[in-house]
């Protein structure tokens, strides 16, 4: 990985398929709009074009303000989001990251405006998904690693971005109605804004998530045809977590799903995780096997039609173990 910020284009880290307002929306429907979502950030637009950016604490500065100027029984007339929006700082997709944290310091400013040639909004880059990059380097994120599946061909895996929103959604769109219930429990084929970007946003140390993508060519967008991810079960126990993994159904058989968990595994083992814990579909046979090839100990309770595991991951796994027995039996005969 390189130690540089510079490298990298805004466009792997700016948040994509964007909420946006009209200049005219009422500045109370903004705020509960942007409560609701989850949003800090929402560009407001007409006709296509951009004009400006609206910040929930502007919002919330302008609302205090009317509701403190307002006397009488009726409710106040708010003003339109205009009163508190703030003229855009644009940039391209191609601008390094080391520029665009320059600009975010050098105007004090929490978000960029990224337009594509056609100066259509193609995202927003905020001072949070800096931090996030951040983290993953101050973490020793590994970036990329290639691995080969059992039919030969060669495969990424890499923590998940940002801009992965979409291929994570398509992803877990296409896969069959067994394959999403196995994941998920429940079959569930949509998913939320906050959804997604908790799907891509994480601290890379209490919780992960590792994407298996195709090799791509230039201009080609990443398909996601696995994901391995954990999270805390609990802010107080930061050693134990739940995981999941899921894998398209085209590459299962072929290895991705041991790949995928001994990866997240040794990740975890790193970041000082015990324990990774795990709700199981009984019917998942599959699942139920993987963790059992691992060789590492595990704790299984079997509640009606689905089962929980615990595997206690800083043991040695499996293969592990067999690299220590072979150095073993390499050093034997030379000191007999």
């Amino acid at each position: 990985m390189s130690s540089s910020l510079a490298p990298v284009p805004v466009q792997h880290w700016m948040t994509k398929d964007l909420m946006t307002i009209q200049p005219d929306t009422p500045l109370d429907a903004v705020y509960r709009i942007m409560a609701i979502r989850d949003i800090r950030h929402m560009p407001v637009v007409k006709d296509g074009e951009l004009l400006g950016l609206v910040m929930k604490e502007d919002v919330m500065r302008e609302l205090t303000r009317v509701q403190a100027a307002h006397s009488g029984d009726q409710a106040p007339e708010y003003p339109s989001v205009e009163v508190a929006m703030s003229k855009p700082i644009t940039i391209s997709p191609d601008t390094l990251l080391g520029s665009v944290t320059a600009l975010l310091l050098r105007n004090r400013a929490s978000a960029l405006a990224v337009v594509d040639e056609q100066g259509r909004l193609a995202g927003l880059v905020t001072e949070s998904d800096i931090f996030r990059l951040v983290m993953m380097y101050a973490s020793d994120v590994p970036e990329k690693k290639m691995v080969t599946l059992k039919n030969g061909q060669e495969i990424y895996l890499r923590p998940a971005r940002p801009d992965d929103t979409q291929a994570v959604q398509t992803f877990y769109s296409n896969l069959s109605e067994e394959s999403n219930y196995l994941r998920f429990l429940t079959y569930r084929r949509k998913f939320s804004v906050r959804d997604m970007r908790k799907m891509t946003t994480f601290d890379y140390e209490s919780q992960i998530c590792f994407v298996a993508v195709l090799p791509r060519g230039k201009g080609e967008k990443d398909q996601v045809i696995g994901i391995a991810e954990y999270a805390p079960l609990a802010l107080e126990e930061v050693g134990k977590v739940e995981f999941a993994i899921a894998i398209g159904d085209e590459y299962q058989g072929q290895g991705l799903g041991t790949l995928l968990l001994k990866h997240l595994m040794l990740y975890g083992r790193e970041h000082g995780v015990e324990v990774f814990y795990g709700m199981v579909s009984a019917s998942n046979v599959g699942m139920t096997r993987l963790i059992q090839r691992l060789g590492v100990r595990f704790e299984v309770e079997s509640l009606g039609s689905v089962q929980e595991f615990e595997i206690y991951i800083q043991e040695p796994l499996e293969n592990e173990k067999e690299e220590v027995k072979s150095e073993k039996l390499e050093v034997s005969p030379q000191e007999s």
